[in-house]
């Protein structure tokens, strides 16, 4: 049984840093974008994050609305907003080719995967457990979907021995995030869809850091 002040912290504290940190966290691609536009190219900046980010927090919005969670609701309408105002950003930038088409088809296809399941849901009769039952199903596999894109890097620094491409500061920001709504997942809403994708971010987060300080990036 956790204590008055314990309990306080998982279900106030520990989703109000999330929030703040998850906002941080959405805007982080922003300074990138903005010396995109100068440059009139994306350069290295890898788009398909952007755009399944707006799967992900649409996916989450509808969640939270759906299970009455303010703190869960609150975190991802920014987020939708920015993911979408990222989208504006970058379609301009983009040059013909497989990696637009790439894109084009992550944005295209989370809509239309997301409405016609919201369709179904609303229309086909699910009663109010079954249908947050599958929007939390749903918005946990593209959370996990976000959270395994780093595999590609940890795998290419073991292999190259450098950490070069691990940006130390994210990653111990989001390492912080996943930490917060793990908590509040486990103690105070108890909901396995929020601890559990948050927990596998924090694994993979980990992960990452200790790549950092085993293969300090070559100079």
């Amino acid at each position: 049984m956790l204590s008055g002040s314990a309990l306080l912290v998982a279900q106030r504290v520990c989703p109000a840093l999330g929030f703040v940190l998850s906002s941080a966290l959405y805007c982080a691609p922003v300074p990138t974008l903005r010396e995109a536009i100068k440059q009139g190219s994306l350069g290295a900046f890898n788009p398909l994050p952007s755009a399944l980010m707006v799967t992900a927090t649409t996916a989450w919005l509808g969640y939270g609305l759906s299970v009455r969670d303010p703190w869960i609701a609150l975190t991802n309408a920014p987020g939708a907003l920015v993911a979408l105002a990222q989208l504006v950003v970058i379609l301009p930038l983009m040059k013909p080719g497989k990696q637009l088409q790439q894109f084009q088809a992550t944005v295209l296809g989370g809509a239309a995967f997301t409405i016609a399941l919201w369709g179904k849901l609303i229309f086909g009769g699910a009663s109010a457990a079954a249908r947050s039952k599958a929007l939390g199903l749903y918005a946990t596999i593209i959370c996990i979907a976000l959270f395994a894109s780093p595999l590609a890097t940890i795998a290419s620094v073991v292999r190259e021995k450098n950490s070069e491409s691990i940006l130390a500061s994210l990653t111990a920001a989001q390492v912080a995030n996943c930490v917060l709504w793990t908590t509040y997942g486990v103690l105070a809403a108890r909901d396995p869809f929020v601890w559990g994708p948050n927990g596998v971010g924090l694994v993979l987060g980990l992960i990452q850091l200790a790549l950092k300080v085993c293969f300090p990036a070559k100079k």
